[in-house]
C-alpha cells in the first residue's frame, strides 16, 4: 500500500488518482515514482520534475527530528614524559663550554689584529654609514621573502582548493549558476590560476551540456515556454552561448508553430471529482470517479445518491487549456451483460467547459464503447459531465459509467 501525498489515504500502489481527494498522484514522469516532497528532480532517476506535478502537494512541514548528537570522544591520555637519563650529562656539558670559550677567544682576537692593521673605521661619512645600514636592511628582507612568498603562495593555493571543492559540490547536485560563481569570484582575487580556468571551462560545459538535455526532454513533452524560460536563464549563466541561442531560436520557432491549442491528453488530467459515490463498505468496493480512466470495464463510477442519479455529475480537471473535440464513453456498468441492464445507465449529459459553455449528447442504451464528437472543438482546462436523463436497469436506481476518454 501507499498513501496519498497530498490527503495521506492509503491507496492501491498501482492507483492514478486519490480516491478520497480525487486529485492526481503526482508520479515522475519517467520511472512512475510516487513524489512526497517538492523537487526540481527526481531522487529515483535524477529527470527534471515539472513544478505543475507539485499544484496541489501541500508545503513541506517540518521533518523528522534529528537524530541524537552522538556523546563527545574523551580526549585521548597525553603520554608521560619519559624520565631525564643519568650519566655523561655533566660531561658533555662541560666540553661544550670549552669549545664555545674557545670561539670567542679565537674571535676576539681576530678583531684586535684588523684594528691593529687598519685602524677605527671613520664614521664621518654619515651617507657611507647609512647606505651601509640600508644594505644591511635589504640583506635581511631578501633572507626573510622567501619564506613569506611561500607563505603567501600556500594560502593562495589553499583558497583555489576550497573554490574547486565548493564548486564541485554545487556542480555534483546540478546547481550549476553557484558553481560558476564559486569559481568566478575566486577568479577574481586569484586571475592566473590556470586550475580555476580549466575548472570554469568544465562547469561551463557542464551546465550548457545538462541544460539542453533538459530542455530535449522539455520540448518532446510540449513544454515549450517552461523550455524557452530555462533557455533565458541559461543564456544569462552563460552569455554568448551559440548552441543556447541556436537551441533558444528552434525552441521559439516552435512556440509560433504551435500558437495553436494543444490536443487533449487524458495524461494531463491532473484531478477528477463527483458529485457522490457509491460505497459498499461490506463488500470493501468503493465506486470513485477515478475508476472511470482506469482503462478497466470490470470497474466504474457509481453516482451514490437515492433514487435516480439524474443531476449527478463527474468533474475532470487538467494541468492547463486543451482542446477537446470529443469523447469516448462506456454508459452503464459493462462488467457484464447482466450488471449492465441491472443498472441505470445514462440516455443523455450535458457537458460544462470552463468558460461556462455546454454542449448536450445523447447515449445509445448499447453495452459497448460510445464515440461522439462535439458540435465545435471547446478550448478548455476542465470538463464537468452532468447526467441528464436515464435509460432505467431492472434491478438498481444507480446510474453507472465504466469509462471516458476525451479527444
Amino acid at each position: 500500500m501507499m498513501r496519498c501525498p497530498i490527503c495521506t489515504q492509503e491507496l492501491d500502489p498501482n492507483a492514478r488518482f486519490c480516491g478520497r481527494c480525487g486529485k492526481k498522484i503526482p508520479r515522475c514522469p519517467v520511472c512512475g515514482t510516487v513524489l512526497y516532497e517538492r523537487s526540481r528532480f527526481c531522487a529515483n532517476d535524477g529527470a527534471p520534475l515539472p513544478e505543475e506535478l507539485f499544484a496541489d502537494l501541500p508545503p513541506a512541514g517540518g521533518g523528522a527530528p534529528d537524530r541524537a548528537a552522538p556523546p563527545p570522544e574523551r580526549p585521548a591520555p597525553r603520554p608521560s614524559p619519559e624520565p631525564p637519563q643519568r650519566g655523561g650529562k655533566r660531561g658533555t656539558g662541560t666540553v661544550a663550554l670549552i669549545v664555545l670559550l674557545l670561539l670567542l677567544a679565537a674571535a676576539a682576537a681576530g678583531g684586535i689584529w684588523y684594528v691593529v692593521q687598519n685602524g677605527l673605521p671613520s664614521f664621518e661619512g654619515g651617507a657611507d654609514a647609512s647606505s651601509s645600514e640600508d644594505r644591511d636592511q635589504k640583506d635581511r628582507d631578501d633572507r626573510d621573502r622567501p619564506g613569506d612568498e611561500s607563505e603567501e603562495e600556500d594560502e593562495e593555493e589553499r583558497e583555489i582548493q576550497k573554490a574547486l571543492a565548493q564548486a564541485g559540490v554545487f556542480a555534483s547536485v546540478r546547481e550549476y549558476d553557484n558553481a560558476l560563481a564559486v569559481i568566478r569570484e575566486a577568479l577574481e582575487d586569484h586571475p592566473r590560476s590556470r586550475e580555476l580556468k580549466d575548472a570554469l571551462e568544465d562547469h561551463e560545459e557542464g551546465y550548457a551540456s545538462t541544460l539542453l538535455s533538459d530542455v530535449d526532454w522539455m520540448v518532446e513533452e510540449g513544454h515549450l515556454e517552461e523550455a524557452k524560460v530555462l533557455l533565458d536563464h541559461g543564456l544569462t549563466a552563460l552569455p554568448g552561448r551559440s548552441d543556447l541561442q541556436d537551441k533558444l531560436r528552434q525552441v521559439e520557432d516552435l512556440i509560433a508553430q504551435g500558437s495553436s491549442p494543444t490536443p487533449v491528453s487524458m495524461d494531463a488530467v491532473t484531478a477528477i471529482t463527483a458529485s457522490s459515490f457509491l460505497r459498499e463498505p461490506g463488500l470493501d468496493l468503493y465506486h470513485t470517479p477515478d475508476r472511470t480512466v482506469d482503462g478497466d470495464l470490470r470497474t466504474a463510477w457509481v453516482e451514490g445518491i437515492d433514487g435516480p442519479g439524474i443531476g449527478e455529475s463527474i468533474t475532470f480537471v487538467f494541468d492547463r487549456a486543451y482542446l477537446i473535440s470529443g469523447i469516448r464513453i462506456n454508459a452503464g456498468y459493462q462488467k457484464s451483460e447482466e450488471l449492465y441492464q441491472m443498472n441505470d445507465r445514462p440516455a443523455s449529459f450535458t457537458l460544462t467547459f470552463s468558460d461556462g459553455v455546454q454542449q448536450t449528447m445523447l447515449l445509445q442504451d448499447v453495452d459497448a464503447l460510445q464515440d461522439i464528437p462535439l458540435d465545435f472543438p471547446v478550448e478548455t482546462d476542465r470538463v464537468e459531465l452532468t447526467i441528464t436523463s436515464l435509460y432505467p436497469g431492472t434491478t438498481y436506481q444507480d446510474a453507472v459509467i465504466s469509462e471516458i476518454l476525451f479527444y
